[in-house]
């Protein structure tokens, strides 16, 4: 009777076991990072675009000039799945379809945010554009 009773409790610890496992191999693959690249604007850039699902483009309308240092936040639902600093104007990002709302902040804490839907293969280009009224670059 000890015998069975020995196998009976390693049956059900096994069983235990494995379910953890299979639940947590699911929940490992939902927690997987996004892929992004940021990069910037010149000849050799353009060439070595990825073919991510949403490229952000982040501009000053005042400066009519590229922004770079922006930070970006994106959320599917309440889970944040990305939190970078772009170093460079371009932004790619590959995600899943759905929608997400992206939040992007400038070094000097000015935010802009949408909400994008992403729907199909075909990549979707999204300008973030602040108003940078007398910001002065100087070399001191």
């Amino acid at each position: 009777m000890k015998l069975n009773r020995d196998f009976t409790s390693f049956g059900f610890i096994l069983f235990f076991a494995l379910g953890m496992v299979i639940f947590n191999a699911n929940n490992v693959q939902a927690q997987e990072k996004v892929r992004t690249l940021s990069t910037g604007v010149s000849a050799e850039d353009r060439q070595a675009q990825p073919d991510y699902s949403l490229k952000l483009v982040f501009t000053s309308r005042d400066e009519k000039a590229y922004l770079a240092d922006v930070k970006v936040m994106i959320y599917k639902d309440s889970e944040e799945l990305v939190n970078e600093i772009s170093e460079g104007p371009w932004f790619f990002v590959d995600l899943n379809p759905g929608t997400y709302w992206v939040i992007a902040e400038t070094d000097n804490g000015m935010r802009q945010s949408a909400q994008i839907n992403i729907a199909g293969d075909q990549q979707q280009e999204v300008y973030i554009t602040w108003r940078m009224k007398n910001k002065v670059m100087t070399d001191r």
